[in-house]
């Protein structure tokens, strides 16, 4: 399912490029012409279709690499350009089994440990 969200946020990323080159405001053109589609679903598969490498991980499923594109965003510019993703799991000897996945359920402590604020 991933791979059809990353092709989903790939068209929805040319769409916004086209209506903002129209001088036309995003928000108002979503709200006007996708209703039926949440502003966060929207986010969801645009953050996948922009983030380098994702089709590598393809098994983790569209929520579960959500939420790992989530927990990236800070350190993103210290991680690989090529593929953030297996760079941070690298970097912590994480090695994901993606048959045990649950997708959508990706507990990111039992990955890290305990996340400190």
């Amino acid at each position: 399912m991933l791979n059809i969200g990353y092709v989903i946020g790939q068209l929805l990323c040319h769409l916004k490029k086209l209506v903002i080159d129209d001088g036309e405001n995003w928000g108002d053109y979503i709200q006007d012409n996708l209703p039926e589609m949440s502003r966060r679903s929207l986010d969801k598969y645009m953050n996948i279709a922009n983030t380098p490498g994702i089709l590598k991980h393809a098994y983790l499923g569209i929520d579960a690499a959500e939420k790992v594109i989530q927990t990236i965003a800070p350190i993103k510019h210290m991680l690989s350009k090529e593929d953030p993703i297996g760079d941070l799991f690298s970097r912590n000897g994480i090695t994901v089994d993606y048959s045990q996945v649950e997708k959508g359920t990706l507990d990111l402590p039992a990955f890290f440990g305990p996340v400190n604020s």
